[in-house]
């Protein structure tokens, strides 16, 4: 990602016009302009955008080119990671390990050096990150040639000189200077986001694809790193050639004020020549609210009608209720209740469940409710749906009534409206 440059198209005395102050409407539109021209030229840029080696003999040869970090806002810059990536980042390396800090306005260089071991054709690139996610690049190329081949005239036998004279046994100038041993550093995860459920702990891999020891040192900086912690004992003071380590990075959990997003960087310091020290893992945590499941319960309430106990003909009242999942996600574990703690069942109210334990978004199903009372009064209860034992997600209001016992019906009364008077009984005689 490269910053595009701006370019007025504005005059010169144009512009000299736009800088002299103006009390009119057109004079703060002006200034208006040259803000924007300056807010647009703005911004963090690597150059060239490509560097090209030439032909350097491999296993000897070397060349070196410098790559410019300009720094054109306001605030200083940080690079987050300077690296050379690609397939041929071997045989470049950073002859200079400066830009840790780049000054609001300033700029500094990056020496790449180029140092093929074997011949053909080496592509890399020199990536700088940003800590706002801002990635710019200069891509790197060069050849490795084979080392030429040179013909003279016929050595003469040992001892002799082409002129017929004599020559001192050749000296043993001991053995040849092995080739520099050097470490290659490479991280795994570049960032670490501890906000998902159940991640409290990462691992960092430490890849060593050098030739050399990579020696290492690790801290914590950042805006909160007392809420970071990191256990290095896997990794030691270096790593071999060809080897790797982890760290184990952790989040220090509060149950207290633990709302506001926290940030810090996990600073692996190192000595390997293709990135520059230290490089800076993010460590991230801010908190996820989890969607909640939704079901909905219709109708939302029931009432029952009962006949008195002792009617000639006796139906029990039921009635159905449609539980549907509104989303946003399926629920696994669907349970109906009446009662919030189980009061209601075997009672006055009675259900039977329709419904799988497992709903997914937009499904239905359906509970038929029953009342049946032998006492007479009013009776009040809910019938609740659950995802799981506690999660109570819906109810349904139930009230139920009993009529009381009917009196019994009079008998045939006489004409006229009179009531008839009973037979008193007669003297008894013995």
């Amino acid at each position: 990602m490269r910053k595009a440059e701006f370019s007025a198209i504005l005059s010169g005395d144009e512009l000299e016009r736009l800088r002299k102050p103006r009390r009119t409407a057109g004079g703060m539109l002006a200034a208006a302009l040259v803000l924007a021209m300056v807010w647009l030229s703005s911004g963090v840029d690597l150059n060239p955008d490509a560097a090209d080696f030439g032909s350097v003999e491999a296993g000897k040869g070397d060349a070196l080119q410098k790559v410019t970090l300009t720094n054109r806002n306001v605030t200083d810059l940080r690079p987050l990671r300077i690296a050379l990536e690609g397939d041929g980042r071997a045989d470049f390396r950073l002859a200079s390990k400066a830009c840790a800090k780049v000054n609001a306005g300033e700029s500094c260089d990056l020496l790449v050096e180029f140092r093929p071991k074997v011949e053909g054709v080496k592509l890399a690139s020199l990536v700088v990150y940003t800590a706002d996610g801002g990635e710019m690049r200069t891509d790197l190329s060069g050849t490795a040639t084979a080392p030429p081949v040179t013909s003279g005239p016929e050595t003469p036998p040992v001892g002799e000189t082409s002129d017929g004279g004599t020559t001192p046994p050749p000296t043993d100038n001991g053995p040849q200077e092995p080739p520099k041993q050097v470490a290659d550093i490479h991280l795994e995860p570049t960032s670490m986001d501890f906000s998902r459920p159940n991640k409290p702990r990462q691992e960092l891999i430490i890849l060593n694809d050098g030739s050399g020891p990579l020696r290492l040192g690790f801290s914590l900086a950042g805006q909160n790193p007392d809420r970071f912690s990191f256990d290095a004992s896997g990794c030691g003071a270096s790593v071999p050639a060809g080897g790797r380590c982890s760290v184990s990075v952790s989040y220090k959990a509060k149950f207290i004020g633990g709302n506001n997003p926290l940030s810090a960087m996990l600073d692996v310091a190192h000595d390997a020549p293709n990135m520059g020290t230290p490089q800076s893992v993010p460590l991230k945590w801010e908190r996820v609210v989890q969607p909640q499941a939704n079901v909905s319960m219709s109708p939302g309430s029931l009432q029952f009608t009962s006949p008195a106990p002792g009617a000639e003909v006796f139906t029990p009242l039921t009635q159905t209720v449609t539980v549907r999942n509104e989303g946003p996600i399926a629920l696994k574990n669907l349970s109906l209740r009446l009662g919030m703690f189980r009061g209601g069942e075997n009672k006055e109210f009675t259900y039977s469940s329709h419904c799988p334990a497992a709903l997914e978004v937009g499904q239905e199903c359906t509970v038929t409710v029953g009342f049946n009372s032998s006492k007479p009064g009013k009776y009040t209860n809910h019938l609740y749906a659950f995802e799981g034992p506690l999660q109570s997600l819906a109810s349904v209001d139930l009230e139920g009534e009993t009529a009381g016992k009917r009196a019994p019906s009079p008998g045939p009364q006489p004409p006229g409206g009179l009531t008839a008077t009973p037979e008193r009984p007669g003297p008894v005689i013995n």
